[in-house]
C-alpha cells in the first residue's frame, strides 16, 4: 500500500479550506495559507464550484506555498493547475481535485484567478488536505 494511502480519512488526514467564497470580479484571489507542517508526501486539494454564472468567465486554480503564513507565496513545483474553460452551464456544481507532489514549504494556500470581462459570480470551496505525519512505530501520530 502507499504511504499516501488514507483508509481513515478523519484521523489519518490532515484538513484545511483555504479558499470559501463567491468570486465576483476578473482578478487574482487568495486562499488563506494552510498550515501543512505535520504532513507528509503529497497534499491535495478538492475544488468545488458552484453556478458559474457567466459564460464568458474562465477559473484557474493554482496551488502556492510559503515559509511564513504571511509571506511570499509562489507556485509548487510541478503542480497541475485546474483551469475551468468559459462555459455558462459546462462547470456548474462540479467538483475536482489537483496534487502537490512536491511541497517544500509550510504554509499552502490556493491562488485563484478569473478573467473573461464578463460579470462573473462563481462560488469556490477549495480544501487541502494531507496524510498526518508518523513518527515512532506504526500508528503513533503527531
Amino acid at each position: 500500500m502507499p504511504s499516501s494511502f488514507l483508509s481513515d480519512l478523519p484521523n489519518e488526514a490532515l484538513v484545511g479550506y483555504t479558499y470559501v467564497g463567491t468570486i465576483t470580479s476578473d482578478t487574482t484571489t487568495n486562499g488563506t495559507g494552510v498550515d501543512m507542517q505535520l504532513t507528509d508526501g503529497p497534499i491535495s486539494a478538492v475544488i468545488a464550484v458552484g453556478n458559474y454564472g457567466d459564460a464568458s468567465t474562465t477559473l484557474a486554480v493554482t496551488l502556492t506555498e510559503s515559509d511564513t503564513s504571511g509571506g511570499s507565496y509562489t507556485a509548487i513545483s510541478g503542480t497541475q493547475t485546474k483551469s475551468y474553460a468559459a462555459s455558462a452551464t459546462a462547470n456548474d456544481n462540479s467538483a475536482a481535485v489537483i496534487k502537490a507532489d512536491k511541497r517544500s514549504k509550510r504554509w499552502v494556500r490556493a491562488e485563484l484567478t478569473t478573467a473573461g470581462g464578463g460579470t462573473p459570480s462563481v462560488p469556490v470551496a477549495v480544501v487541502l488536505m494531507g496524510r498526518k505525519k508518523l513518527v515512532g512505530g506504526a500508528g503513533y501520530q503527531l
